[in-house]
């Protein structure tokens, strides 16, 4: 009963009031409004359960919220860092200013390297704090939209897995869409600082150029 309860809600949630089980032709992520924070009711632990596109260079994205902040927002992050094949857990704070973009859930990312810089910038556009978030981005170097969905549970049920999969397939986006690892026995490793989120972000952008 509780499966079909949360699937009814998942229901509600993600394709009547934010997504659609159909996105129109001109949908963009760089004009889609974003939703104002509300720390206090997204304080806590998010865990990534999809991602557009399908690249496949971290698993185990979790994200702890603060309650509050002051100059900057710092978001405490846990990974498993897949792009050298040797999964390694990497744990990192990534800070972003408390400015009006912030505040209104608008995320800015900058990648640099010696050969390109890449932004990346992340909207939320939906947050039900007891259940999910939904995350809509655009980069600099790629026409795709990016999508994330993270919840509050680690692994969901298989019910609700189907359920959103199913939905996602009537969208243009669904051969696209990567459903990440959370099992507890798949997501520890040792402890290393090799990559930063952002450089693997920026990875995930260029991976989805020549995917």
């Amino acid at each position: 009963m509780e499966s079909k309860i949360i699937v009814l809600l998942l229901s509600a949630l993600i394709w009547t009031d934010c997504a659609q089980s159909q996105l129109p032709d001109n949908f963009s992520c760089e004009t889609v409004s974003a939703q104002r924070l509300n720390l206090t009711a997204l304080a806590g632990y998010w865990y990534e359960a999809v991602r557009v596109p399908n690249v496949d260079v971290m698993n185990c994205l979790n994200v702890s919220v603060p309650a509050t902040t002051d100059h900057e927002l710092e978001l405490q992050l846990e990974y498993v860092n897949t792009v050298d094949k040797r999964p390694l857990t990497v744990k990192e704070t990534i800070s972003f200013p408390w400015d009006d973009a912030t505040a209104n859930g608008i995320f800015n990312l900058e990648y640099i390297t010696e050969v390109m810089n890449i932004s990346v910038t992340y909207k939320l556009v939906y947050a039900q704090p007891q259940l999910m978030a939904i995350l809509c981005g655009y980069a600099s170097i790629s026409p795709m939209p990016l999508f994330k969905i993270f919840t509050r549970q680690r692994q969901l049920d298989p019910i609700i897995v189907s359920y959103i999969t199913k939905q996602l397939d009537k969208t243009s986006y669904g051969n696209n869409v990567h459903w990440t690892e959370q099992s507890p026995d798949r997501c520890n490793a040792a402890v290393s600082p090799k990559l930063t989120v952002i450089t693997v972000f920026g990875l995930a952008i260029i991976s989805s150029l020549w995917s």
